[in-house]
């Protein structure tokens, strides 16, 4: 089974990690609010990839293809999750919406409510499935996120110079340490 991921809304950063936290954090840097802005979508987009979490509520779309009969569930990545709809198609042929009494979903799991594979049915098909994502409030519901976005941020902004492999290869202190519980293992 293939699969593609695609964010259909961008990041709201401010949700995330507002700009007010952000420059306290940095003792107010004054006039380089865009280089801040920056280092704040760097390292959100950096911690949204690492832990395969969207952190702010948005509409994600995920195609499969490729897809076999041994399937008994499909984990959506970047959760918590809602679905929105499913369809699936066949080269040539208009996409066919898949019911919601036909599935069920947890949060996590995706399955069908006959308890058969999740692709029997589909074969050669390609099934889209259209869901939202992420958290409505970062800071209140995983804080340990929003401040390693915090640290990311800083050490983005203050090491956005530096060109050594050591600055490079350089995590701020703690950040592996507050993401090690949530990180969500994704393997290729």
């Amino acid at each position: 089974m293939a699969m593609t991921l695609k964010a259909v809304a961008p990041l709201d950063a401010e949700a995330a990690l507002p700009m007010k936290l952000l420059m306290q954090h940095l003792k107010d840097p004054e006039g380089e609010d865009l280089i801040v802005a920056s280092a704040r979508t760097g390292a959100l987009d950096w911690l949204e990839k690492r832990v395969g979490i969207s952190l702010t509520r948005r509409s994600w779309r995920a195609t499969y293809t490729d897809l076999t009969p041994h399937e008994r569930a499909i984990g959506l990545p970047m959760g918590p999750a809602s679905i929105d709809a499913i369809t699936y198609s066949r080269l040539g042929v208009a996409p066919q919406v898949w019911p919601a009494a036909s599935y069920f979903f947890d949060g996590i799991d995706l399955r069908t409510t006959s308890g058969i594979s999740m692709f029997a049915a589909f074969g050669d098909l390609t099934v889209t499935i259209d869901y939202q994502a992420g958290y409505l409030d970062l800071g209140a519901e995983e804080p340990a996120l929003q401040t390693a976005a915090l640290l990311l941020a800083g050490h983005f902004y203050r090491n956005r110079e530096e060109n050594t492999a050591a600055a490079l290869a350089s995590m701020p202190f703690g950040v592996e340490m507050l993401i090690g519980d949530i990180r969500t293992p994704v393997m290729a």
